[in-house]
């Protein structure tokens, strides 16, 4: 019995996308690389190549090198810039 309970268990897992499924993050840190008025473009801290654009909060005025907090949001979960940590 027990070894069916695992067998169900590891079957689920693989349904679900497996051990390294990945859930994206609610708030990630990233660095201003560019923008403009169609959006800021981000590079994230786990690497990669710039990617973007995002849109900003109002009162968060951009500048390439910024270090800033992106968070998720609305119900696509899309990422919003949420401004500048210092």
């Amino acid at each position: 019995m027990e070894l069916m309970t695992i067998i169900r268990a590891e079957i689920r897992r693989a349904i679900n996308g497996g051990r390294n499924k990945r859930e994206p993050q609610t708030n990630v840190m990233a660095t201003v690389t560019s923008f403009n008025n169609n959006g800021v473009m981000v590079r994230f801290d786990d690497g990669g190549d710039a990617v973007g654009p995002y849109k900003r909060l109002e009162h968060y005025s951009p500048s390439n090198g910024d270090r800033v907090q992106l968070a998720r949001v609305g119900v696509r979960g899309k990422y919003v810039v949420q401004g500048k940590v210092v």
